[in-house]
Parts: structure tokens; C-alpha cells; sequence
């Protein structure tokens, strides 16, 4: 039996804060991920923190793919503020206390017509009430569009949802000698952000190759190495060897 106690730990959050996030007109999946951040800030008494996204994917049970949705639209509507110190570490998160320039704006209902209306008709016995079908009129009364298929006519589509390492791929990785990146974590955060874009590219492999040259390139600048350092020490180190053969 579940048995909660202050003693394990708490997390405090001012009323007022707590008042105007029961207010806002979030989904569900955006509310979760909102008291998921509110654990590991304040729940660890700091304003903001590092947390990984596996630990998030952990503590929600989303799937990696709907918690990079629910974050976006939290930063869309300024509620959440996520930076990143460096390359491949963990975003650090904050929520912004100052809910006034929060941007959740309730959109007005829909207006609520019954499909049904009664009304009256006169007898001999008095009213009777009689019910009809209404029809309901819609704002937005133009057409269905039937769905855009995936490849457009461009050649153009969005990433596969099973874009997988081939072994043309992995033999082209494995040639480039790299050495800042791992080809699997690489292609995981590669095929996460193109899904979360929902951009289209003609060729997806030679997308994903220069992708793997820029986190390559990115992962060299921060480690503050370069290839050229490495040739000149090659370089020096060999005319040490040849000095101590004369």
C-alpha cells in the first residue's frame, strides 16, 4: 500500500503560482510535464535544473517523441524556459514564475447548439412539444481536405518513422573516423529532432551524413581540439624520432 510521507521529501510551491497553473487551459500531456519540472526544481528547493530526458520520458511515461511536443508548446507559451550550457549536456529547465506574460489565452468554445430543439405545436389538447433535428452551423464551413499524402510531388517527405543505421551507413561512419560522437546516440538525437520538426528533405541518408559532420564538427569545437593539433603533434613527435636515431 502507497504510504507518502513528508519526510521523504516535498515539494513546495507558492499558492499563487499553483492557483494560476490550475487556471491555464493546458492538455493534459503539457500539465504533467509542467508538475514533472516542478519535482525537480522546487521539489529539490532550486529554481532550475538540469534534468535529463530520459528522466523526464521516467517520471511522465511519454514517449520521446510527445514529450518534445509538450515541451515546445510549454516554451511557445512562455510557461517554460530551457537553455543549454554546452554541447550534449542536460537542458537545464525553469518555470517562469511571472505567469502574467504566460501566453494560454482560452480560446472561446464553440458555441453549444443541441442537435435536437424543442418546440411546440398546437392541438386540440393544448401544446404539444415536438422534437426536431437542428442543424448546426460551423464557423469554418469549407470542405474536408482529404490528407496530404506523405511524398509530395517535390519528391519531398518527412523523416521515416523506422529510419534505421544501415550497413552502408554504418561503414560510411566507421570510414569518416570520427571521434567526438557515437553513431547510435547521434542518429537517435538525429532522428528526434527532424521528428519534432516535421520538416521534409528529398534524401534522407545524405541529410542524416551531414548531420553527422556538423555534431562532429560542434563535438570537436567544444573539446576545444582540432585536427591540425593533432597533425603538428604527429609532425613534432616524428622529428623527435628521427633526432634521437642520428
Amino acid at each position: 500500500m502507497a504510504s507518502p510521507q513528508l519526510e521523504n521529501g516535498y515539494t513546495r510551491i507558492a499558492n499563487e503560482l499553483l492557483e494560476a497553473l490550475s487556471k491555464a487551459p493546458l492538455p493534459g500531456s503539457e500539465l504533467r510535464l509542467t508538475l514533472a519540472i516542478f519535482r525537480y526544481t522546487y521539489g529539490m528547493q532550486k529554481k532550475s535544473a538540469e534534468i535529463k530526458t530520459q528522466t523526464l520520458i521516467n517520471t511522465t511515461g511519454f514517449i520521446r517523441q510527445r514529450l518534445y511536443e509538450a515541451k515546445k508548446n510549454l516554451m511557445k507559451k512562455n510557461i517554460l524556459l530551457i537553455t543549454q550550457k554546452r554541447y550534449r549536456s542536460a537542458p537545464t529547465y525553469c518555470i517562469n514564475k511571472n505567469y502574467e506574460k504566460w501566453i494560454c489565452n482560452e480560446k472561446p468554445d464553440k458555441e453549444r447548439k443541441s442537435v435536437h430543439s424543442v418546440t411546440q405545436k398546437r392541438s386540440s389538447e393544448g401544446f404539444i412539444p415536438i422534437i426536431c433535428k437542428e442543424k448546426i452551423k460551423e464557423k469554418n464551413t469549407a470542405p474536408l481536405v482529404k490528407d496530404v499524402p506523405e511524398k509530395q510531388k517535390n519528391g519531398k517527405r518527412q523523416i521515416p518513422p523506422d529510419f534505421k543505421i544501415t550497413d552502408d551507413m554504418a561503414a560510411w561512419f566507421n570510414n569518416q573516423n570520427f571521434r567526438f560522437i557515437d553513431i547510435e546516440t547521434a542518429t537517435a538525437e538525429f532522428v528526434d529532432y527532424w521528428k519534432s520538426e516535421g520538416k521534409q528533405k528529398k534524401d534522407w541518408v545524405a541529410t542524416w551524413r551531414n548531420g553527422m559532420r556538423n555534431k562532429e564538427k560542434w563535438a570537436r569545437r567544444d573539446t576545444g581540439k582540432d585536427d591540425n593539433d593533432d597533425a603538428f603533434k604527429r609532425f613534432l613527435h616524428k622529428h623527435q624520432a628521427d633526432d634521437n636515431l642520428v
